[in-house]
């Protein structure tokens, strides 16, 4: 199965029952990790305090580093109209060479990716 990528929204919704649900899912699948791109953790931490930490303790979240490419590109998605926070997991999304169909994204809200070219998962907090 494809990894899923969790955005601020779905970290910050991280103790209900659909959050639940997904992570029990990729708790069944070990080659599965669910993603978490670097500023989507940033942004989850600057929301709901202790958070952080506490995700840092998930075995099954990979987190995922920002670079100077990926800081490249998030700067060009920024200066395009999308909001920071939902950039970094925008780019992971979209298709590269380790995942030609993209990568779906678990979210609060899916309108803030519409027209970027990537597919969203509506997480109910």
């Amino acid at each position: 199965m494809i990894p899923h990528i969790l955005d601020h929204t779905a970290l910050a919704a991280i103790g209900s029952r659909h959050m639940a649900q997904i992570m029990v899912e990729a708790a069944k699948e070990p080659g599965r990790p669910l993603l978490v791109p670097a500023l989507c953790l940033a942004a989850a931490a600057a929301h709901r305090p202790g958070l952080g930490e506490f995700l840092l303790t998930l075995d099954k979240l990979q987190f995922l580093p920002l670079g100077g490419v990926e800081g490249y590109s998030l700067g060009e998605l920024v200066r395009s109209g999308t909001d920071w926070a939902f950039a970094h997991a925008a780019f992971e999304a979209r298709p590269k060479a380790d995942s030609l169909e993209g990568r779906p994204i678990c979210t609060v809200f899916p309108a803030e990716y519409r027209g970027m070219g990537v597919t969203t998962l509506k997480i109910v907090p």
